[in-house]
């Protein structure tokens, strides 16, 4: 399922980390706690959207390296981190 995809992943880490397995298990404890889907999007700007609007728009202040992603571009801010 395309929900669970983390953000370095949909902005083109090659590497497979830690964070990406815990952002997964983060989205499936947030819907066992709201029972429902937390992102119900099929493509990745919209799942950008909404992770975005929830916790904010990286940068390199708060992301360090993530101008670096192959699919990285500046997106226009949504809410500070």
């Amino acid at each position: 399922m395309h929900w669970y995809v983390s953000p370095e992943l949909l902005l083109g880490q090659d590497t497979y980390r830690l964070s990406v397995e815990m952002w997964d298990v983060g989205c499936i404890f947030t819907e066992l706690y709201r029972r429902e889907p937390l992102f119900v999007e099929w493509n990745d700007f919209k799942i950008f959207k909404v992770i975005f609007s929830l916790l904010g728009t990286p940068n390199e202040e708060v992301w360090l390296g993530v101008s670096q992603l192959s699919y990285w571009h500046p997106f226009s801010s949504t809410r500070a981190l």
